[in-house]
């Protein structure tokens, strides 16, 4: 049980702390750099986007205030790709080749 305890943190991903709304739109992300093999700029121009759509979203009507539970989903939200790729531990690396 206390060796279990210890390697937990292995398996807990950083976007698991996330809200749902919050990973659909990391994943959006993540699918568009990763699958579609877009540009980092495009890729941080969509994350970008999420973002103002999400917050455009959560706005009131009536010209309110978000509460505190939309800021904190607006917060979890990454404006660029690579934090969004490390959420998934998807970290970019480079390999340098010599000739």
């Amino acid at each position: 049980m206390f060796k279990r305890l210890l390697l937990d943190h292995h398996y807990q991903h950083p976007v698991d702390h996330c809200s749902d709304i919050a990973q659909v739109s990391l994943f959006i992300g993540v699918l568009c750099s990763v699958i579609l093999s877009i540009s980092r700029r495009a890729a941080n121009l969509i994350m970008g986007l999420l973002f103002l759509v999400l917050r455009l979203a959560f706005m009131p009507a009536a010209g309110g205030e978000m509460t505190i539970l939309q800021w904190n989903t607006l917060k979890q939200i990454p404006t660029n790709i690579t934090s969004a790729l490390s959420r998934f531990n998807l970290h970019p690396c480079q390999n340098w080749f010599l000739r």
